[in-house]
C-alpha cells in the first residue's frame, strides 16, 4: 500500500510539474498584459513616481521572462527539476510574483486619491482570482502567491490609519480568506478529477487485458472446434450406419419404434452440432472458396426438388425462375447460402403463402434473391438477425427451432465469396434476401465458348466393365459436411 501511495504521489507531482510548465507562457503573457494596463493607467496620474513605476514594470517583465525560461528549459525534462521543484522553483516564483503586485499597491497607493485606490484594488483582486484559477494543482504555491500579494495591502491599509483604509484592510482579510478557501476547494476538485482519470485509465488497462483474454479463449475455442470438426462428425455418421444396421435386424414393431426415437434424437443432435461446427470453421478461417463454373439453373433445380415437399407441408408454394446465367463461384458454398435462406424462409413464414427465388440482372451485375410473403421482420430486428445465436419468436430458446446460426453462416459465407448480402422486409408483407454477386463472376458469351458448363456423362470403359463383372461396389453415404 505504501508503494502504491508513493507511486500515486509521484504521478501527482509529475502532473503538477507538467501542468504548471504548460501554463507558464500564458501566465507570463497575462501578467505582462495586466501590468502594462495598470502601468499606463497609473502613468496618467501626476502623483505617481514614474521612476518607481518603470522599475516595477521592469520587474514584472523579468518575472515573466523567468517563467518563459523555465518553460523552454524544462518542459521536456521534468525529471531534472523534480527534487527542487516545489521549494526551489514554484513556490519562490509564485511568492515573488505575488509580492510584486502587493508592493506595487503599497508603492503607488495615494490615500488622498480614491481614483488610484480604485485602480489598484481592482487589479489586485483580479490578479488574485486569476492566480487561484491557473494554479489548481499547486495549493502551496497558490497560498504563497495570495499571502505575498495581500499581506502588504492589509498591513499598509491598517498603517495608514484612515477609516476608509481600515475597512479596506478588513475587506482584504475577508477576500484573502475567501480566495484561500476557494483555492483549497478548487484544488480538491481538481485532484479528485485527476484521481478519477487515473482510476479510469487503470480500469481501461484491466478491461483491455480481460478483453484480450476473452478473445484468446474465443480463438482457442474456435480453433479447437474447427480442428475437431471432422472427428466430431464421425460419431454421428457411425450412429447413422448403426441405425441402418439395426433397422435390418429388428423384427418387431416395438423395437422399430425405439429405433425411430433414436433416429429422431440423432437427427436433433446433428441439427444442433453441425451448424456450430460450420460456423467455427468459418470463424477460424479454415474454409476457402473453390471457384469453378456454375450453371445457376442446375443449382436452382436441385434446391427446388429438395424444398418443394418441405414447403408443401407448411402449405407454402415454392417457385423458381429458370435462368441461363452462368457464373464462376464455389458451388458448394453458394448452395449452402441459398439452402439456408430457403430453409429460413420456410420456417419463419408462420402462415400459408408463397416463396419465390431466382436471379435478377441489374445492368452488368447479378443478384440471387429469395422472396416470401410471410409475416416480415421489424426494422429494429433486421440487423440483429445476422448475429450468431439470435432468433426471432423464440424467447424460450427452444432447441427444436435451432440455434439461430443459419443467417450468421450465410453472412460469413457471403463475405467469403465477396458477395453483398442485403435484406428488405416489411411487417405483414414479407421479406427479400438478396445476394449481390460481383461483376467478375459473371461468364459472358465469349467465355461461354471456352467453357462447357453442362455435365457430360463419362464414356463406358472396358476396364470398368471387366472390374464390374466380378466385383461389388459399396457406396457409403457421407455426412453433409459443407466445409470439409
Amino acid at each position: 500500500m505504501a508503494a502504491e501511495n508513493a507511486l500515486s504521489k509521484d504521478k501527482l507531482l509529475d502532473e503538477r510539474i507538467e501542468s504548471t510548465l504548460k501554463s507558464y507562457p500564458s501566465t507570463a503573457l497575462g501578467n505582462w498584459l495586466a501590468a502594462g494596463v495598470l502601468y499606463f493607467a497609473l502613468r496618467s496620474l501626476d502623483t505617481i513616481n514614474r521612476v518607481h513605476l518603470d522599475i516595477w514594470l521592469l520587474l514584472q517583465f523579468l518575472i515573466g521572462v523567468l517563467w518563459i525560461f523555465f518553460y523552454f528549459r524544462y518542459r521536456h525534462r521534468q525529471a531534472q527539476i523534480k527534487s527542487l521543484w516545489m521549494w526551489g522553483i514554484e513556490i519562490p516564483s509564485s511568492f515573488l510574483a505575488g509580492l510584486l503586485w502587493g508592493m506595487g499597491w503599497v508603492c503607488f497607493i495615494d490615500p488622498n486619491q480614491l481614483e488610484t485606490a480604485f485602480y489598484l484594488n481592482a487589479f489586485i483582486y483580479g490578479i488574485i482570482m486569476a492566480g487561484v484559477i491557473i494554479t489548481p494543482l499547486q495549493i502551496t504555491s497558490c497560498v504563497a502567491f495570495l499571502s505575498a500579494c495581500m499581506s502588504p495591502v492589509i498591513v499598509y491599509s491598517f498603517f495608514i490609519g484612515n477609516t476608509l483604509f481600515f475597512w479596506m484592510g478588513m475587506s482584504a482579510i475577508v477576500f484573502l480568506a475567501a480566495s484561500s478557501f476557494f483555492a483549497v476547494m478548487l484544488n480538491r476538485l481538481y485532484l479528485d478529477l485527476l484521481k478519477q482519470r487515473e482510476r479510469n485509465a487503470e480500469l481501461l488497462i484491466a478491461l483491455d487485458a480481460e478483453k484480450k483474454q476473452v478473445e484468446k479463449a474465443d480463438r482457442e475455442k474456435t480453433r479447437f472446434l474447427a480442428s475437431a470438426s471432422h472427428d466430431l462428425r464421425q460419431p454421428l455418421q457411425a450412429m447413422r450406419l448403426f441405425e441402418s444396421s439395426l433397422s435390418a435386424i429388428l423384427n418387431n414393431q416395438q423395437q422399430q419404434d425405439i429405433l425411430g426415437k433414436i433416429r429422431a434424437t440423432h437427427s436433433s443432435l446433428a441439427a444442433l452440432l453441425e451448424p456450430l461446427l460450420d460456423i467455427s470453421k468459418l470463424d477460424a478461417g479454415t474454409v476457402s472458396a473453390n471457384v469453378q463454373p456454375v450453371f445457376l439453373d442446375d443449382l436452382f433445380y436441385r434446391l427446388q426438388q429438395r424444398y418443394t415437399d418441405v414447403a408443401a407441408e407448411q402449405q407454402i408454394q415454392l417457385r423458381c425462375i429458370t435462368t441461363q446465367h452462368r457464373i464462376l463461384i464455389d458451388p458448394i458454398l453458394l448452395e449452402r447460402i441459398l439452402s439456408n435462406l430457403l430453409d429460413n424462409a420456410i420456417k419463419h413464414m408462420n402462415q400459408p403463402g408463397k416463396i419465390l427465388f431466382g436471379v435478377r440482372r441489374k445492368k452488368r451485375s447479378l443478384s440471387l434473391e429469395v422472396y416470401d410473403n410471410g409475416v416480415g421482420i421489424k426494422a429494429q430486428e433486421q440487423e440483429n438477425i445476422f448475429d450468431a445465436f439470435y432468433q426471432l419468436n423464440n424467447p424460450e430458446r427452444n432447441s427444436i427451432k435451432g440455434l439461430g446460426l443459419g443467417l450468421a453462416i450465410v453472412k460469413r459465407l457471403a463475405s467469403l465469396l465477396n458477395c453483398e448480402l442485403q435484406l428488405r422486409s416489411e411487417v405483414s408483407k414479407g421479406s427479400c434476401f438478396s445476394l449481390q454477386l460481383p461483376d467478375t463472376v459473371i461468364i459472358d458469351d465469349e467465355q461461354d465458348d471456352l467453357m462447357q458448363i453442362k455435365e457430360v456423362q463419362p464414356k463406358s470403359s472396358p476396364t470398368l466393365q471387366t472390374f464390374a463383372e466380378n466385383k461389388h461396389i459399396l457406396v457409403i453415404e457421407a455426412s453433409h459436411d459443407t466445409f470439409s
